[in-house]
């Protein structure tokens, strides 16, 4: 009988049985062994100083490195406790915010009806406390999402959310927070919160379904009134970043619905009012801002490169932030943040996708290795015990990744096939199968393999038109396959040849591996 480990579902590939450059230890003691050093999304990125880097994501992942973004500690607890399902993990998380190396909050998604929480540490993300907003219990049926952080000093500071959070104010570091009065009446929510000082706050806020077109809130008595402002242009925006270069001078940048997501625009009069700013990609909207001295540096979606302007968006120059020279790293796709300290640079996004300079953005490193790019995940994983050797199935795609070596390193193995596998059982180092299928597009598979996998063949199993969900050989001719409808197939000479077998009483449902 078979002796692997298979986790059912829609996994990212865990272990702890190496340590390298790519990968270090998640403080909950597991390993990714690929898309090291972890695969979920990043959502905001911070250099503290010429050392740390951190980094906030999916999955209450929180990431800091202490030698300017080569190596990495992982902490997918940072965020408010997850209940689902008994998973013991922990809800995503959208930004941070760092007083130093050791002290900072991060903010995110909360529970529904548990009164809003941040958390806080005070050892540089190794372990944080919780802190309750005390927000009364909704009637939406949607938990409390906490988008952005901001503060103007050590003790005072300010946090925004969905329509269940708003904004709230702290002047104690953060310890405790308090509503602010008389927010207007929105349905939608503040996707980012920056103020200038105590006084002069600016709310940006996001589209959420409504016809919210462009709006920012904000107000210049310390929350005691507050003003709804249209930004120029023709499309909807989702406000995602504001900044001020001074008293006067600021940026905004979103993303919109239309054709031309990028939105861009400046104010000179403290935000009384606006002009939008034609953006030199227009294809996929804007972040995240950052003003490093004469610059004002815009972070699109998608693509290789951000941009900057020193003349309000007149005119832009660009900066390339890929890395060629790595072919096992994320797919060319979404970045949400980047940070830019001196001659440090770091943009972070997609599937945990981190690229890094630090000689002012002339060159980059990718800080990934994903062998497949992270285009997909991984079904299915069988681990031959006392080899080294492992083979993961795609959950699409048609490929099998294979290690020799525990899952340091890894190589792919395509296949003809079109969709998932979602079993694999290896006999012995050589000879083994591998099985699956799409229920959407009706199709199923079994493959074989004599050469570690090196080449795979295509046997004719009796149904073809059904997914296969799970075999199970005992040597390495006899051996079953099950799957979609009850299908249930026997062989006795390696798969060459099925037989139909049935269950009594007669089971018409879908069979899946234990």
């Amino acid at each position: 009988m078979k002796s692997n480990l298979k986790i059912a579902g829609f996994i990212f590939l865990l272990c702890f049985l190496f340590q390298n450059s790519y990968s270090q230890q998640n403080t909950n003691g597991w390993y990714w062994i690929n898309g090291k050093p972890q695969c979920n999304t990043l959502n905001w990125v911070k250099i503290i100083d010429a050392k740390n880097y951190y980094a906030v994501g999916e999955s209450g992942t929180f990431m800091k490195s202490s030698d300017a973004g080569d190596t990495w500690l992982i902490n997918t607890q940072a965020g408010v406790s997850d209940p689902s399902f008994d998973s013991h993990g922990t809800m995503r998380l959208y930004s941070a915010w760092f007083f130093n190396a050791n002290t900072g909050i991060v903010t995110g998604q909360s529970v529904l009806n548990d009164g809003g929480k941040i958390k806080r540490t005070t050892d540089g993300g190794n372990t944080f406390t919780t802190i309750g907003l005390g927000i009364p219990p909704s009637t939406t049926f949607m938990p409390p999402r906490i988008t952005d952080i901001y503060f103007i000093n050590s003790t005072t500071g300010y946090i925004c959310g969905d329509s269940i959070v708003k904004a709230f104010k702290t002047t104690d570091g953060g310890l405790s927070w308090t509503l602010f009065p008389n927010l207007p009446s929105l349905p939608s929510t503040y996707n980012c919160i920056y103020a200038k000082d105590a006084n002069n706050i600016f709310l940006g806020v996001a589209t959420d379904g409504y016809p919210n077109q462009r709006r920012i809130v904000r107000t210049t008595n310390a929350g005691v009134t507050w003003k709804i402002d249209t930004l120029p242009g023709a499309t909807i925006v989702d406000v995602k970043d504001i900044e001020f270069r001074d008293a006067n001078t600021g940026y905004v940048v979103g993303n919109s619905i239309a054709n031309n997501p990028s939105y861009f625009a400046y104010t000179v009069n403290g935000g009384a009012s606006w002009t939008e700013a034609i953006f030199p990609n227009k294809q996929h909207g804007l972040y995240d801002l950052e003003i490093i001295g004469p610059n004002v540096y815009a972070l699109g979606a998608s693509y290789t490169y951000y941009h900057y302007t020193t003349n309000l968006g007149v005119t832009w120059d660009s900066v390339n932030y890929n890395d060629a020279t790595n072919p096992d790293q994320p797919y060319q796709g979404l970045v949400y943040s980047f940070d830019i300290n001196g001659n440090d640079a770091i943009v972070v996004g997609l599937n945990g996708k981190i690229n890094v300079s630090n000689d002012a953005g002339s060159s980059w490193r990718n800080k990934n290795y994903s062998v497949g790019n992270n285009l997909y995940g991984f079904s299915t994983i069988y681990a031959l015990p006392g080899t080294g050797r492992v083979w993961a199935g795609s959950n699409g795609g048609g490929f099998i990744l294979y290690s020799t070596n525990n899952g340091t390193t890894w190589t792919q193995q395509q296949t003809s096939a079109a969709n998932s596998f979602y079993d694999i059982n290896m006999l012995n180092p050589s000879t083994g199968y591998a099985a699956g299928g799409s229920f959407f597009s009706g199709t199923g598979y079994c493959y074989k393999t004599t050469t570690s996998g090196a080449n795979w063949s295509s046997l004719p199993i009796t149904y073809p038109n059904a997914q296969v969900n799970a075999i199970d050989f005992v040597n390495v001719n006899t051996g079953w396959l099950t799957g979609i409808s009850g299908v249930l197939s026997k062989t006795t000479n390696g798969g060459l040849t099925w037989t139909t077998q049935t269950t009594t009483p007669a089971y018409t449902l879908n069979f899946f591996s234990h």
